[in-house]
């Protein structure tokens, strides 16, 4: 389930203290000033094709509860080919994930992973983020969605390659804090390295 910032602000995500709902709608397109600074974004790395390219309609395919940098990422994942890339030839995205889970990856038991924000795109797999290590395979993010923590279950728990959703909520507690925003993101692995 999708939850947009229209129930977040309607009150239909009672769980969510209302500095987060805050937090969500201010760091969004729906703030005036993050949509000033994409569109200046926009108008500097848009390619017009023709005068029958419908600058309007691309917009309506910008998501505005996204942040500004993740609705570039989204935008420029989905449509690459409407945009300059003069600044970089080949973004490398990278993310972390721990030894234990890639087999779990590369057999295909891992659907998702849970973070603390939205992820779009290809990124290669790392195991520290510290000690430089080689990439072992390149995943796809295919969708996203915000999920209530309170309600993952051992089966959301299992999808994300972690035994338990007590574990899982245990980790995510470590890693972000209390009454932190959790983002499913589901993938697919594209390549073995």
């Amino acid at each position: 389930m999708m939850v947009h910032i229209n129930s977040i602000t309607a009150g239909n995500y009672p769980d969510l203290p209302l500095y987060v709902k805050k937090r969500i709608i201010d760091n969004s397109l729906y703030n005036p000033a993050n949509w000033k600074r994409f569109m200046k974004w926009w108008h500097k790395n848009i390619i017009q094709y023709d005068a029958n390219f419908d600058t309007y309609a691309a917009l309506d395919e910008v998501d505005k509860t996204l942040s500004y940098s993740e609705a570039i990422d989204h935008i420029t994942a989905k449509h690459p080919e409407w945009f300059r890339n003069n600044e970089k030839k080949e973004t490398v995205k990278q993310i972390v994930f721990v030894k234990q889970l890639i087999p779990l990856l590369i057999t295909g038991e891992i659907k998702c992973t849970y973070r603390n924000r939205r992820f779009f795109g290809s990124y290669y797999i790392i195991t520290n983020r510290f000690k430089r290590s080689e990439p072992s395979l390149v995943i796809e993010i295919t969708n996203n969605e915000l999920v209530k923590l309170k309600e993952l279950d051992d089966k959301d728990a299992r999808l994300a390659g972690i035994d338990s959703a007590k574990e899982l909520k245990k980790l995510l507690k470590i890693w972000y804090g209390d009454h932190q925003i959790i983002f499913r993101n589901w993938l697919t692995v594209t390549r073995i390295l």
